[in-house]
């Protein structure tokens, strides 16, 4: 599977965790904390991309 679409997969899943818990809890304390949380990863993983892609290229140089 092409690595685009493997970190696509890795953000849709923390999305779609962040709406569950959106609809289901939304009135609870903790699950705003979670929210809030889910919400940094996904930005920290948008932003870390170039980071994560680099790395994953270097692996498959030393891999062949």
């Amino acid at each position: 599977m092409p690595f685009i679409l493997k970190e696509l997969i890795k953000a849709g899943i923390y999305i779609g965790i962040l709406t569950l818990i959106l609809y289901y809890f939304v009135d609870n304390k903790l699950s705003t904390d979670f929210i809030v949380a889910l919400t940094n990863q996904v930005i920290i993983f948008i932003f870390d991309f170039k980071r994560i892609r680099n790395d994953y290229k270097a692996s498959k140089k030393v891999n062949l």
